[in-house]
This record gives C-alpha cells, sequence and structure tokens, in this order.
C-alpha cells in the first residue's frame, strides 16, 4: 500500500494534494466561516455593551429610589420630633429638638454617603464585569480570524494549483 501511495498523482513529497476546484471552494467556505464567526463576535460585544448599559441605568434608577426612601424617613422623623415638640409646649428650633434635628441631618447625611458607596461599587463591579466579557469576546473574535487563517493557509499549501487559472 506504501508504493501505491507514493506513486498516486495526489501525493507529492508525502503529502496529499487537493484538486485546484475543490480547494477554492473550500478557501471560500473558510472565509465565509470566519467571517460569520468575526460579525457573530462583533454582535455580541454589541449586547454585551447594551447589557451593561441597561444595567447601569437601573442600578442609578435603584440609587434614586433608595435616595428618595432615606430623605422621606428623615423628613417623617423630623416631622415626628417637631410634633413631639410642640405638642410638648417647648420651642422648636432650641435645645434638645435643635440637638435631634442635627442627630437626624447626620443620620441622613451618612445613610446616603453609604448609598452612594454602594451605587459605586455596584457600577465598578458592572463595569469590571463588562470588560472582560468583551475582553474574552475580543479574544473569541481574534482566536476565529487565527484559526481561519491557518486553515486557508493549509488548505493553499495542500492543492495543485498548476491546473488552476490563477497561475
Amino acid at each position: 500500500t506504501y508504493d501505491s501511495l507514493r506513486y498516486n498523482r495526489n501525493f507529492i513529497s508525502g503529502r496529499l494534494i487537493m484538486a485546484w476546484q475543490i480547494a477554492a471552494a473550500l478557501i471560500a467556505t473558510q472565509v465565509a466561516s470566519t467571517a460569520i464567526s468575526v460579525i457573530g463576535s462583533r454582535q455580541q460585544s454589541k449586547r454585551i455593551r447594551a447589557a451593561a448599559a441597561w444595567d447601569r441605568y437601573q442600578q442609578d434608577l435603584q440609587k434614586k429610589q433608595e435616595q428618595i426612601i432615606a430623605n422621606q424617613e428623615a423628613t417623617d422623623l423630623l416631622s415626628y420630633q417637631r410634633a413631639a415638640a410642640g405638642a410638648g409646649g417647648g420651642t422648636i428650633g432650641t435645645g434638645t429638638s435643635l440637638l435631634l434635628h442635627d442627630e437626624a441631618m447626620q443620620d441622613l447625611n451618612d445613610n446616603l454617603f453609604w448609598l452612594e458607596r454602594a451605587y459605586t461599587t455596584r457600577l465598578q463591579r458592572t463595569n469590571f464585569e463588562e470588560a472582560a466579557a468583551l475582553s474574552q469576546e475580543s479574544y473569541r473574535r481574534k482566536a476565529a480570524i487565527a484559526q481561519g487563517t491557518m486553515n486557508i493557509a493549509t488548505t493553499a499549501y495542500k492543492t495543485d494549483w498548476s491546473q488552476s487559472s490563477f497561475d
């Protein structure tokens, strides 16, 4: 069987030689396949960016809702304190009521500070996840291009172009 392979016209120097028509069709298919992979990867990158933008939008809405709740709770507390001071016959804005007001405002400012910190942390996590997903997709796109190039080069190498019109 070795002699039959050795003298076969499709083997030259130990390598299989394809007819140029088959090779041309195979190369066209490989180019199309690589292009489809790259286009799909670009679309996936767009979807990743859109999803991250939506996450950031949702986080911003959540932050605003949490701020509204914190402000409303502080308003309710101050209203209660003023009502209690007025019902007790005290002067509002002096003495103990002023200290309570300042304490309530300090609590509100602390709450708003920590809400902002939590929002910033969630936003950083979203940005990190987006960057990681985009990096991974970029790697896949480059790998598809490299694989396609290698497939085309291998096909071209194994082809007998002597009978083609490409010479």
